[in-house]
């Protein structure tokens, strides 16, 4: 069997292990080979691209301190406004209700939609599933899926691409939008940031639980806006953002991740940033100076 493993370690740090895969005593038995690819596809504009390898390694110029402390401040004007990323999940949350329930009215009522959750098991089993083990899968998965068990929607409510629906559209994974309406049957209609309406279609997303077993859920690829993690942004496009880089970020590579998933320097506005919390992890430096060919 031939794997190809991709990533970048400069990105955020492991979440449930202290340690990195190349840390492994397998790692240097299995992977043969490690080769880094250089070419940025996110980002044109080669200044932006200069200053945010030195965010991604920890070596901070002045010149670079500089063009992101103009960008602190920065406002946005139109319709669709800005994501928000906040390192903590409670910050994300608090935010995303508050800005969703500002919309209530009797005219424009909250719309919860739940997801459709199944157990797929091939072959069938005979066995019925324990209550408990069921609970600890679905906890597992709502925990892990980025699709909500119920989404929570209103008209003028921001949202954001959770799918890759059309990249040459413009319509990929991080892309903006606002609810303009609901169709009859409860579709939500979205106008994108580029001008494109859509009636929303329902997708699929599906985590492997055991060897025969996998739990499937279908719903609407989009999600509130207004804010979400670092971490959830990870592997976004996002063309408009605002973001807190403060005190409170606590992982190495975390303010890069934050900063990369915008296109230009134009789509990005800063709350506060702590430069004493760019840096780069000691062992991601060692790896890659490693093997840098």
């Amino acid at each position: 069997i031939q794997i190809i493993l991709s990533g970048d370690f400069y990105q955020l740090s492991p979440v449930k292990n202290p340690n990195y895969c190349f840390e492994s005593p397998n790692f240097d038995q299995l992977i043969h080979e490690v080769i880094e690819l250089d070419f940025i596809f996110r980002q044109a504009d080669r200044e932006f691209c200069l200053a945010l390898n030195e965010i991604r390694i920890g070596e901070v110029t002045e010149r670079t301190k500089e063009l992101f402390g103009s960008c602190i401040g920065k406002e946005f004007f139109g319709d669709i406004k800005p994501t928000e990323l906040y390192p903590l999940k409670a910050d994300v949350e608090n935010f995303n209700d508050e800005e969703l329930w500002k919309l209530a009215s009797e005219n424009n009522p909250i719309r919860e939609i739940a997801s459709l959750d199944e157990i797929i098991e091939k072959p069938p089993s005979k066995k019925k599933i324990p209550d408990k083990t069921l609970k600890e899968w679905q906890a597992n998965f709502d925990k892990n899926c980025m699709a909500p068990k119920v989404l929570t929607l209103a008209v003028n409510a921001q949202v954001m691409l959770i799918k890759n629906l059309d990249v040459e559209a413009g319509l990929c994974n991080g892309s903006r939008g606002i609810i303009t309406g609901f169709s009859p049957a409860g579709q939500p209609i979205v106008k994108f940031r580029n001008g494109q309406i859509l009636y929303m279609q329902t997708q699929v997303w599906g985590m492997k639980l055991n060897e025969t077993t996998k739990i499937r859920r279908t719903q609407y690829p989009i999600i509130l806006g207004y804010a979400t993690t670092i971490h959830k942004a990870q592997g976004m496009n996002i063309d408009c953002v605002r973001m807190d880089l403060g005190s409170r970020i606590f992982s190495s590579g975390q303010t890069y991740t934050a900063i990369s998933r915008c296109r230009t320097l134009e789509g990005l506005s800063i709350i506060e940033i702590d430069w004493e919390q760019v840096h780069a992890d000691k062992r991601v430096k060692e790896f890659y100076t490693k093997h840098k060919k």
